[in-house]
């Protein structure tokens, strides 16, 4: 899970840009395709906007696996710097093994505004987590010195259920990650988790919808006029347009606040403890002889059932045709 949870950090992007900034209800949703002919959906809403929340849900049940955790946005202007704080944590359900993992995220550090060039860095500790078998890693991003040290540090532990050591990590986020057995009286280090060259020239393409398929609230659509100006460097463009949605959600927002309407979420529901879960959310094992495949429309994820052997085969290439146009 360690190795898992490490491996995405070295996609970082190749410069610091101006945020977007989501809108109450907008929505992204996308499929990837794995070697193991299997398929990962994926969701994501802004369920709050003060304070920000994003909430996000992947299923690839046929796999092992679902996750569902929720983000809060805190930002912080520290003179030469910006500080974002993400306050939340993920859900990650390893279905064969009964086991789930709560997992937190590292804030995130824009330097360079006076004195560049501008650089992006991963900062602060991160738990991973689980109660079935009460193991746990703590690891902690660091940031480099103001005169000194390195970019991309990490450093961390990994103990057992009675908070014994069992293992020291360290390396960098974007490289190599090493682990060493903490019992071994031999210096025991073996290399966890590095990025070869392909990995870095390539990533997994995201499947989505075309543009005139999409919900007018989805993301890819909803900023399209706002890309578009940045592809042509008109920063003006950007801008203006950047500024047309923002003013619409201010007047919704108001105009919800004088009818009395309370703003519903479409994919997920907030929790007494204050966490969102998916509203469709499905952690049962798969059943390869009762299922068929899982798939997604306007952001829900289901499971279809194995079509009926005594239909015609008429009726099956009928939704065949269906499942395609939903996926």
């Amino acid at each position: 899970m360690v190795k898992w949870y490490l491996s995405g950090f070295y996609l970082k992007p190749k410069g610091v840009k101006k945020p977007y900034n989501p809108i109450l209800g907008e929505f992204f949703r996308c499929m990837l395709k794995h070697n193991d002919d299997t398929k990962t959906f994926y969701v994501a809403e802004q369920v709050s906007h003060h304070p920000p929340v994003s909430a996000f849900y992947a299923s690839n049940r046929k796999d092992g696996y679902v996750v569902n955790g929720a983000v809060t946005f805190k930002s912080k202007f520290l003179g030469t710097s910006v500080g974002s704080y993400l306050d939340g944590i993920a859900h990650v359900y390893i279905i064969p093994r009964s086991e789930i993992y709560e997992v937190s995220f590292p804030g995130a550090f824009a330097k360079g505004f006076i004195l560049g060039p501008l650089v992006m860095e991963f900062t602060g500790p991160v738990i991973i987590q689980c109660k079935q078998t009460g193991f746990r890693a703590d690891i902690e991003f660091k940031q480099k010195g103001v005169f000194g040290g390195e970019y991309n540090l990490i450093a961390g532990q990994i103990t057992d259920a009675k908070g014994s050591k069992l293992y020291t990590i360290r390396g960098k986020w974007d490289g190599e990650i090493y682990l060493s057995r903490a019992s071994s009286c031999v210096n025991e280090v073996k290399l966890l988790w590095s990025p070869t060259p392909e990995m870095r020239k390539t990533k997994l393409p995201k499947f989505k919808p075309s543009l005139e398929d999409m919900k007018f609230n989805e993301s890819d659509k909803m900023w399209q006029k706002v890309c578009d100006g940045l592809r042509k460097g008109d920063q003006q463009i950007a801008t203006d347009e950047k500024f047309k949605l923002e003013e619409e959600q201010r007047q919704q927002t108001k105009i919800r606040e004088q009818q009395g309407i309370e703003w519903v979420p479409k994919l997920f529901e907030r929790l007494e403890d204050g966490n969102w879960r998916y509203k469709w959310i499905n952690i049962l094992p798969w059943n390869p002889q009762l299922e068929w495949k899982e798939t997604e429309e306007e952001g829900i994820i289901r499971s279809l059932p194995l079509p009926d052997r005594a239909s015609s085969s008429h009726g099956k290439q009928e939704q065949g045709t269906n499942v395609t146009r939903s996926s």
